[in-house]
C-alpha cells in the first residue's frame, strides 16, 4: 500500500470526490476520497421504538487519487495513495521553557 503524508492545509486543498471522479483527466490532477463515505457498517442493535437496524458508523479512511499516464492510447490511469496526516504542530505557547 502506497501512502502520502499531507499537512491539514494540503488535505483541505484537495477536491473531494468520495462518490465520483473529477472531470478533466489532466495528468497530475489530485483529489481525495473517503472510501467509507457510502459504506454501510454492521448492525449494532435494533431501534427500541420501531425495530429498525441501527448501524455502526465507519471511520473516515481518506485516499488520494492522481491521474497518471496510461499504456493504453487515449486513456489515463489512476494511482491511489492512503493519506497520512501530519500531526498538528504544538503551539509555542504550549511549550515548556527549560529551567535556568
Amino acid at each position: 500500500m502506497k501512502t502520502v503524508t499531507l499537512t491539514r492545509r494540503e488535505f483541505g486543498e484537495l477536491g473531494e470526490y468520495s462518490c465520483s471522479l473529477p472531470t478533466g483527466t489532466t495528468i497530475g490532477k489530485r483529489w481525495r476520497r473517503n472510501v467509507n463515505a457510502y459504506r454501510v457498517g454492521p448492525v449494532v442493535h435494533l431501534d427500541f421504538w420501531n425495530g429498525t437496524p441501527v448501524r455502526e458508523e465507519l471511520p473516515d479512511e481518506w485516499w488520494m487519487g492522481e491521474y497518471v499516464e496510461s499504456k493504453e492510447p487515449g486513456m489515463v490511469g489512476i494511482n491511489w495513495y492512503r493519506i497520512v496526516l501530519e500531526p498538528d504542530p504544538v503551539p509555542a505557547s504550549a511549550k515548556i521553557a527549560p529551567h535556568a
